[in-house]
């Protein structure tokens, strides 16, 4: 078997096999079938690229070629067969092929691109076939199925330039189709851990700028576990984001001895960094610093356009499974810009409303001395509250002021229980606000003024692309519920500081909002 029919036949064994892993329910089956995948790959990519080595010069294969010379020379010398030579290694053929790439294009645009990322890609490759062949290896098998498909987005290029007929070879057994259908799914899993990653990050600055207004909040964190035992102490470590040694580590991730990544939370900005978070940059970025700089609402917006764009061109191509994947992809990551920017309002809202009026806090507070049962909050609707306060026809923001008057905080009044709060403290605490009054009344918080312009430049482009499906995406934001818990406060009679929590749901009509003019920065 020829050394290119032999790796071409492994690389289409590798893709062909990825294709149906996710539909294994079996765990060995899917152990099994993960790795005929990491084999396959890894001996494909070793022989074509063996392959493409020969084209330029076959003795750049062989592992020693001085010694292959000497050889050589012998054999000729002394008339006698020659010898077998061992040839190079998976990560030696990865290496030669790049500086080969290097001599013979002199445009730096055009040359094969390699940064660490890529290389580290084949060195986790490299590392996983060695451990499937010499010992054992547990898969993660979205973690695998993403590595590979940003491999196979350099691994193509490669292959086009260097195989003769390659793209005839390709679309013959459907590859293209094949490897286009990872690559979507790979990019639903970057945007989805981006956008995650990039609003948990935006939010921990937005709470860092909170604590920097009052120094004694973050020593009122430091302070809050000096009163326990020393042995029940938790040890912190540096935040990433916001630099203050509360960062709590569950576990360690580890990419390499340069980049150990701490899995856990803050208590100072409450940044979490998840498995999920670390992966992210290890197959985009350069280390946590390199994503910082790099992961903005640009590159959010980029990668959620691709998704846009492979709709508007998969339209008559795919499914009608794979195409509602897509819009559900977009609609994710929109109803993340449009909940954080919900949040804001929703903070605004109480702390205009409720916490700056001490009473008024503190009233909402003594309804949880009325609560009796648990209430189920996927079975709670906007008509079944109504304001949480009285009633209302669920459209006006509630008016705390006049319920807060109608309380008599310091009694337990039945008829009162059974007039106004015969439901669960949070039901009756609850707090429903039109997004479009709100706006109007005290204006977008700043805080939540980047999360409108992502969401207009979204859906203006979603407009320009199809609007079709553009009313079918707004139809299906408008009718989710923008749910936050708001922290709130008051004094008591004791001038103690009592904390607690709001639940607000603000009422956004994508169609209202598209309307109102985009808020800028003062």
């Amino acid at each position: 078997m020829k050394l290119i029919d032999n790796g071409l036949d492994s690389l289409k064994k590798s893709i062909q096999t990825l294709k149906i892993v996710s539909e294994i329910s079996n765990c060995s089956e899917k152990d099994a079938a993960m790795k005929d995948v990491i084999l396959n790959l890894h001996h494909s990519i070793e022989t074509l690229f063996k392959y493409i080595i020969m084209q330029n010069n076959p003795y750049l294969i062989l592992k020693d070629v001085e010694k292959a010379f000497d050889n050589k020379f012998r054999t000729i010398l002394e008339n006698k067969p020659a010898k077998a030579e061992n040839t190079i290694e998976f990560l030696d053929a990865i290496h030669r092929i790049y500086v080969l790439d290097c001599e013979k294009v002199s445009d730096n645009k055009k040359r094969l691109k390699i940064d660490k990322v890529i290389n580290g890609l084949y060195e986790k490759l490299n590392f996983t076939r060695n451990a499937l062949t010499h010992f054992e290896y547990e898969f993660d098998y979205d973690y695998e199925e993403h590595c590979i498909a940003v491999l196979l987005q350099n691994l193509i290029i490669i292959y086009e330039r260097y195989i003769p007929n390659f793209d005839q070879f390709a679309s013959g057994c459907g590859l293209y189709e094949d490897i286009t259908a990872l690559q979507n799914k790979g990019l639903y899993w970057f945007t989805k851990v981006s956008a995650a990653l990039f609003l948990k990050i935006q939010n921990a600055n937005s709470k860092i700028k909170v604590f920097d207004k009052d120094s004694r909040l973050y020593q009122v964190l430091f302070n809050a576990d000096q009163s326990l035992p020393a042995n029940q102490k938790p040890i912190y470590s540096e935040c990433p984001i916001c630099g203050k040694n509360l960062f709590m580590k569950s576990a360690n991730y580890i990419i390499d001895s340069e980049h150990i990544y701490e899995i856990g939370s803050c208590k100072c900005c409450n940044f979490v960094f998840t498995v999920e978070d670390a992966q992210l940059i290890e197959l985009k970025y350069n280390g946590f610093s390199d994503m910082l700089l790099n992961l903005n609402a640009e590159k959010l917006f980029r990668l959620i356009r691709q998704q846009i764009d492979e709709i508007g061109d998969s339209c008559y191509k795919c499914t009608p499974d794979e195409l509602r994947v897509l819009e559900d992809n977009i609609i994710w990551v929109l109803s993340i810009i449009l909940d954080n920017l919900c949040e804001s309002v929703g903070c605004q809202y109480v702390w205009r409303e409720i916490t700056q009026y001490n009473d008024r806090a503190e009233a909402l507070y003594e309804l949880d001395d009325f609560a009796s049962e648990e209430l189920d909050d996927e079975n709670l609707q906007y008509d079944d509250v109504g304001d949480g306060l009285g009633e209302s026809d669920g459209d006006e923001p509630v008016n705390v002021e006049e319920a807060a008057n109608s309380i008599d905080i310091f009694s337990a009044c039945n008829t009162l229980n059974e007039a106004l709060f015969g439901r669960h403290a949070e039901e009756c605490r609850h707090q429903i606000v039109s997004f479009t009054k709100e706006i109007r009344k005290y204006g977008c918080p700043v805080e939540g003024i980047r999360h409108w312009e992502n969401a207009i430049t979204i859906l203006e482009y979603l407009d320009g692309i199809d609007t079709a499906l553009a009313k079918r995406l707004k139809t299906a934001l408008s009718k989710r519920k923008y749910r936050s818990y708001i922290q709130s406060m008051f004094n008591n009679w004791d001038g103690e500081t009592i904390e607690f929590e709001i639940p607000v749901t603000v009422k956004l009509r994508v169609s209202e909002f598209q309307k109102l003019p985009v808020p800028k920065y003062e």
